[in-house]
């Protein structure tokens, strides 16, 4: 029997390592028993369209275009040629796009050319916040959220993460029809365990302004005399000036550690023995790293990120509503109360299990996708 086809357009993990490329790795491994399985993705190592196999998927991976990239980012509607061969070829029944971008326009437009089922996950608060046009790059930008808007027009499916993306995906793309799911992760088989002897802070993320890692550095050098303390960062090296910083505070600061870009059960196994994961980014759509700590114990504390305000709700961690003081004011009050400590993290842990578990929320999406 011929299994049904389904081409996920989004980043394939671990070649990129964000967490919708994650959440979509595993929404393909769980299906790809009963599906024909097929990765069309942007890949910077390559200059032509590469095809291989890999982990029962086939992958396309598509060349990321340097030269035009020089006058500005968004310009993935370059590949809608290249796309629509591939479709052509793969003849898919199925079409998931994950992030808003040029490739959500040209998922819908080939649609009906095609006749496949269009579903559009969302992943970044600001896929749903309108577009200042100040310069050259802004005016790119606004157009690709028009063509955003006119791609989904044509989604027989969308998800959203949080209550900001369902209400933005209502009044700027005019659909009231999404779904809301959390990201999802699976429970650990084995009970959690914190040792109290040091408290190990940590921070996941790729370096890059938006996630504010100069913020973290700063914070770990609050605490630079504390041996009570340790502070670990994570993540793919990235502006010069900022990764000057992380490595001079790496080299004067016993109690602080970078340790670049890491596989991701490495980046869960250093979660497992953390207490606090510090987050500093300007916002986040549901970060997957946040779902990753909380499902190991470890707390949340948010200088600004409180998607669906699950952090307060459900006292998973601390949000600082943007403080800085107020962030380093509840770090040395975690610090003192072991009782917070414990509080915190069976908070975190129960609201993961109960909320974000792989069992759950696997058959949801499955069924917006394939409308089964």
């Amino acid at each position: 029997m011929t299994k049904p086809v389904i081409a996920f357009i989004v980043g394939y993990f671990p070649i990129a390592h964000g967490g919708a490329e994650l959440q979509t790795y595993q929404i393909a491994n769980e299906i790809k028993e009963n599906y024909n399985v097929h990765f069309i993705s942007i890949c910077d190592q390559i200059n032509k369209l590469t095809i291989r196999n890999e982990n029962g998927f086939t992958l396309w991976l598509l060349p990321k275009r340097k030269i035009s990239r020089h006058l500005f980012n968004h310009n993935e509607f370059l590949n809608f040629f290249l796309i629509k061969r591939i479709l052509t070829k793969i003849k898919p029944d199925y079409v998931y796009q994950r992030c808003a971008g040029f490739h959500t326009w040209i998922c819908g437009i080939l649609k009906n050319h095609f006749n496949y089922r269009f579903t559009f996950h969302m992943a970044a608060d600001f896929d749903v916040q309108p577009v200042k046009i100040i310069n050259f790059r802004s005016l790119i930008y606004a157009i690709e959220k028009n063509c955003v808007r006119k791609g989904l027009k044509h989604a027989d499916h969308v998800f959203v993460q949080n209550e900001v993306q369902k209400n933005g995906c209502e009044t700027f793309y005019h659909r009231t029809d999404s779904q809301l799911v959390y990201n999802f992760s699976y429970p650990l088989p084995h009970p959690i365990e914190k040792t109290n002897s040091k408290i190990q802070v940590t921070w996941v993320a790729n370096i890059k302004p938006m996630k504010k890692p100069e913020i973290f550095v700063e914070i770990a050098k609050h605490f630079a005399n504390d041996q009570r303390i340790k502070f670990t960062m994570i993540g793919t090296p990235g502006q010069e000036s900022i990764m000057n910083l992380i490595n001079q505070t790496k080299q004067d600061q016993s109690n602080f550690e970078y340790l670049g870009h890491i596989p991701n059960e490495e980046v869960n196994t250093i979660l497992e023995h953390s207490h606090l994961l510090i987050n500093t980014s300007d916002f986040e759509g549901f970060s997957n790293v946040f779902v990753q700590a909380w499902f190991r114990g470890c707390a949340v504390a948010s200088l600004n990120a409180n998607p669906d305000k699950i952090i307060t709700k459900h006292s998973t961690g601390y949000c600082a509503n943007g403080s800085y003081e107020q962030l380093i004011s509840f770090i040395e009050n975690y610090l003192n109360d072991k009782q917070l400590q414990h509080t915190l993290s069976n908070n975190a842990l129960q609201f993961a299990n109960e909320h974000l578990s792989a069992t759950n929320v696997l058959p949801l999406i499955i069924k917006g996708i394939t409308g089964k």
